[in-house]
């Protein structure tokens, strides 16, 4: 995977104009797992926006070669919808599905300009990739 696609779509046709689809500012505050012999990192990634996002990549090795997947993790919305999500923990459970606990920021009724952050959350996965 080319490390500009998920910045740019660099195809002609779709994005004649190479305008950026998500700007990547930086990835952090990982959770990890170890899972049939590859590690996982979960990171959360910052927008160009500001916005976070978490990301998955994944090694064969522990501490090196880890390849980001080429597309963000969608994760579902609640009825109150996130700003931003963060520091993801991950734990495969007996069960078969993956669990992942993170917190969230969201939008301060009484304030509309401002975030209020700390409401802690969770999401499971099969794949890895839907949660």
């Amino acid at each position: 995977m080319c490390l500009w696609t998920w910045r740019f779509d660099l195809d002609e046709k779709s994005n004649p104009h190479l305008m950026e689809r998500i700007g990547v500012n930086a990835a952090f505050n990982s959770g990890a797992i170890e899972l049939n012999g590859k590690f996982y990192l979960m990171a959360r990634g910052e927008g160009a926006d500001r916005k976070s996002f978490f990301a998955l990549a994944v090694s064969e090795s522990p501490v090196d070669g880890f390849k980001f997947l080429d597309y963000p993790i969608t994760m579902p919305e609640t009825d109150e919808p996130d700003t931003n999500v963060y520091d993801i923990r991950l734990t495969a459970h007996e069960d078969g599905w993956i669990y992942g606990l993170f917190c969230t920021e969201r939008k301060d009724a009484k304030q509309a300009e401002r975030s209020i952050g700390r409401h802690p959350r969770s999401a499971a996965s099969r794949d890895r990739k839907i949660w």
